[in-house]
């Protein structure tokens, strides 16, 4: 953003700037919320009334609401903990005591703080993503009504009874966050971006993982923050790196942890959000996407190799290929990930969906062309060592899948580099005859 706007204008840019992804191209339109796991002061929180098409323009009222539901946990939190008369039953509120006490123990900032990253983040969810509250489970939810709502100046509120050892909340009072300032309200137009790159890589994460974020696959989500921070003016970058790691789980994790992980994973794996991604000049998240499972890269890298040595292998007069590789590739991408099973393939017992193609056929056929593989590399490495003195380096090498079948069959390895050799030999030899094989390159 070239210039902050002023806060009463910056809901206004953001509609105009942030586009619909939802627009009809992706697998689905609404998305249902789940049960989560999250503690459940971060829960969806619902404003009856409030269509889900107004929420992005009322971003400050869903950071309201979603203050007073975290301010009425935390307060309820404490009086379980302290055994007071009104701490509620459980099935109502109930609380791991000791997960439940951080809140309330980090204090009013840090719950502003969760606050506007869970708001700014849901209510665009809401827009971007067209997340919906219908029939949702109240465990994942938590309503907080948008009527009769005390909206002066003041922190949250709570008073101590020291007779029966009870903290109690005034909702109104609780409502009563202080205004956002302007700085707060640009965090909010930088949320809004976050926002449609956490819901991909919540995705992407649950398929790498199975978790929404974990440290071994956080490179894709800091990626993204190191480019927006790269944006942002010393004041903004300062605020998102005052708390660093309650900053980066709130908008990574428990701002879209209740939404469907079948919905965060086909976003994952969707075609066109990597090209949205883009056009919102969000190219950090979007090379990450498609997620495309380990087996197809590591076959599609196979496969490439062998397609890079054909042409001395063909001066020699000789045959290298692995279509059965080529042919069981194909099969799996006649799935979609994530999709349902569908009635056995023919010719492919049990072969019934995406998962079921790669491990019964796919993966099996990459085992028998490892060693056909394995040759190609020799020949490929002994080219790359001739050619430029040994200073040429080749990308398609860094795979991993190939590094661990040139490991796993060195003979083979070795074998490709003799043909090599031995093909230079013969040219050169050829030459000092001369002899001079011509080229036989047409392109039709």
């Amino acid at each position: 953003m070239a210039a902050f706007v002023g806060r009463r204008n910056i809901m206004g840019l953001v509609e105009a700037s942030i586009p619909t992804i939802t627009n009809g191209t992706l697998i689905a339109a609404t998305v249902p919320i789940r049960a989560s796991a999250i503690p459940a002061r971060f829960h969806w929180v619902s404003i009856p009334g409030l269509p889900t098409a107004d929420y992005l323009a009322n971003t400050v009222s869903v950071i309201r609401a979603t203050y007073a539901v975290i301010g009425r946990h935390a307060v309820d939190a404490e009086n379980v903990i302290r055994g007071g008369v009104n701490a509620l039953p459980v099935g109502d509120r109930a609380y791991n005591a000791a997960d439940a006490s951080v809140a309330y123990v980090a204090g009013i900032a840090d719950i502003r703080t969760e606050a506007i990253i869970l708001g700014a983040i849901r209510a665009a969810c809401h827009r971007i993503w067209d997340v919906t509250n219908a029939g949702v489970p109240l465990i994942a939810t938590e309503t907080v009504a948008s009527t009769a709502v005390t909206w002066n100046a003041g922190a949250m509120q709570t008073v101590h009874d020291p007779v029966n050892n009870d903290f109690t909340v005034n909702e109104a009072l609780a409502w009563a966050f202080v205004d956002l300032t302007e700085l707060e309200h640009e965090v909010c137009f930088y949320l809004t971006k976050f926002a449609m790159a956490a819901v991909p890589l919540a995705g992407l994460t649950l398929y790498m993982t199975g978790h929404h974020f974990l440290d071994s696959a956080k490179v894709a989500h800091l990626a993204v923050m190191k480019q927006l921070k790269a944006e942002m003016r010393p004041e903004l970058k300062a605020w998102f790196d005052n708390r660093t790691e309650l900053v980066n789980d709130m908008i990574f994790h428990k701002s879209i942890h209740p939404i469907d992980a079948t919905f965060l994973r086909a976003q994952a794996t969707s075609q066109s959000v990597p090209t949205s991604l883009k056009q919102a000049n969000l190219g950090s998240a979007a090379v990450r996407l498609p997620y495309i499972e380990s087996e197809i890269k590591a076959a599609d890298a196979m496969i490439a190799m062998i397609a890079a040595v054909q042409g001395p292998v063909a001066e020699a007069d000789g045959l290298l290929g692995a279509p059965a590789l080529v042919t069981a590739l194909a099969l799996v991408r006649q799935f979609v990930t994530g999709a349902p099973a569908v009635a056995p393939v023919a010719g492919y017992p049990g072969v019934v969906d995406r998962a079921t193609a790669i491990g019964l056929h796919l993966i099996p056929t990459m085992q028998r062309c490892e060693t056909v593989v394995a040759y190609a590399i020799g020949v490929y490495e002994e080219m790359l060592e001739m050619a430029n003195a040994g200073r040429a380096r080749s990308s398609l090498m860094e795979a991993r899948s190939l590094n661990r079948i040139k490991l796993a069959h060195i003979p083979s390895v070795a074998s490709g580099r003799a043909f090599y050799q031995n093909l230079m030999r013969v040219q050169r030899e050829m030459a000092g005859k001369g002899a001079v094989a011509g080229p036989n390159h047409v392109i039709n």
